[in-house]
């Protein structure tokens, strides 16, 4: 009888062993899933200060307007000296035209060449049934070579003037002059008869300069109402 509540006694205390050795499994597998089911929590002291709004972003920067140089004279580019995405500033080189005579001043020597043979051409075939035309047009030819001849020397005069104006002026690219007249009439059926006539004479000279490694460029112009208000000294 003794042995039996002995045995008794062995297997309650072996079950509540056992009984406890689970649970203390299942409270440390139930803390650990609910510790990494928890979120993380970080604390911070508040302090007083500037807040500083920064915007960043990632692209590509284009150019909004475009410019065009365009050139009055036709001249043969011999090298460029900038690409596409450069950043240039004012006086910087951006192409180098050929060494060669600008088209303006061989046109203006064919302008001469042509009013000298119309004006030999009209002294020989001049005959003597009617002087008077011929004489009006012997000066209209006389005029047009004066002012082709003048215009010739204006040109050649701008360029002596942009060599001879700094030391460091390397070559001229083109000196032009050029001149236009306008005539306006207004009339209308109450006997308005008006008439406005007007002149103008544009002159331009382009250099290159360089001192060094340096290489810049320079254009001088100069506008008036009349050839003879234009000094080329001056340009």
């Amino acid at each position: 009888m003794e042995e039996q509540v002995v045995k008794k006694r062995g297997w309650v205390k072996n079950a509540v062993i056992a009984f406890l050795s689970i649970m203390l499994v299942l409270t440390f597998f139930s803390n650990t899933i609910m510790n990494r089911s928890l979120p993380e929590v970080a604390t911070a002291f508040v302090e007083s200060g500037t807040i500083n709004a920064k915007i960043r972003g990632s692209g590509q920067v284009t150019a909004g307007d475009s410019y065009e140089v365009n050139l009055e004279d036709t001249r043969t580019i011999e090298a460029v000296y900038v690409k596409a995405g450069d950043t240039v500033a004012v006086g910087d080189v951006l192409f180098l035209l050929a060494d060669q005579d600008s088209t303006e001043l061989s046109q203006a020597q064919e302008q001469l060449s042509a009013a000298r043979r119309s004006y030999q051409s009209a002294l020989i075939d001049m005959s003597a049934a009617d002087y008077t035309k011929e004489n009006r047009n012997i000066k209209r030819l006389r005029e047009a070579l004066s002012d082709a001849q003048a215009k010739l020397d204006a040109c050649l005069a701008m360029e002596r003037a942009a060599l001879a104006a700094d030391s460091r002026v390397w070559k001229v690219q083109g000196a032009s002059l050029s001149t236009g007249t306008s005539r306006v009439t207004l009339r209308n059926s109450y006997g308005l008869n008006l008439t406005d006539e007007g002149s103008l004479c544009v002159a331009y000279t382009s250099a290159i300069a360089k001192e060094g490694d340096s290489t810049g460029t320079g254009v001088g112009f100069a506008c008036g109402s009349r050839f003879d208000g234009v000094d080329p000294e001056k340009i």
